[in-house]
């Protein structure tokens, strides 16, 4: 049995007869690649993520038994398989999951007009990442005047009649979309909101 690469001696002999033959073992690497993920997408959001598969030896990758290239599109949170082999044909067999990023980057107007001109008359919250979220509005004696989700704007009124010119607190939090392992990023903010009629 070889144990190690280089050349062997075989012999082989049959009553007086004795033939001898050389073999020679060679030691071929395995594949030398590197993944490299070109962006840092929210896939929970479906925007794909771009893998490179980076490599200076000539090799065929298959991702998830299918696709043989060196780069591919990637819109799943979960493990895909990859099967890497070299032109000697030795084969390894990888798991990648593509990392995502589902930060946080809202809006929060400081200041509104709620004078029915049509003209920035509602104050609502928006932004990159948000999924869910919800805020209260606070007057300077730190009484609450709005509370709602910030799918719903405020249109400057506490129970149905307008609330005086002034300068209000906001307080905001936010979820973001879910990541790969399940995680979410939460955002906390507090502004100031300018109300002018």
């Amino acid at each position: 049995m070889a144990t190690h690469f280089g050349p062997y001696q075989v012999y082989v002999k049959n009553g007086a007869c004795l033939v001898k033959d050389s073999i020679l073992f060679y030691k071929y690497p395995f594949p030398a690649f590197q993944f490299i993920q070109l962006d840092t997408p929210c896939i929970s959001r479906d925007q794909p993520a771009h893998i490179l598969l980076f490599h200076q030896q000539p090799l065929i990758a298959s991702w998830n038994g299918t696709e043989e290239t060196d780069t591919v599109v990637l819109n799943n949170k979960r493990q895909n398989h990859v099967r890497i082999k070299s032109i000697y044909g030795c084969i390894e067999e990888h798991y990648f999951t593509p990392l995502d990023s589902c930060s946080i980057m809202p809006y929060i107007p400081n200041a509104f007009s709620p004078n029915g001109d049509a003209l920035n008359d509602i104050f609502f919250i928006q932004g990159e990442g948000i999924q869910r979220g919800e805020y209260w509005i606070y007057n300077r004696w730190g009484e609450l005047v709005f509370h709602s989700l910030i799918s719903e704007p405020w249109d400057g009124t506490q129970n149905g009649l307008p609330v005086p010119d002034g300068v209000y607190l906001v307080k905001v939090k936010l979820e973001s979309y879910t990541y790969s392992d399940g995680s979410r990023n939460r955002n906390e903010n507090k502004s100031t909101l300018h109300l002018m009629r």
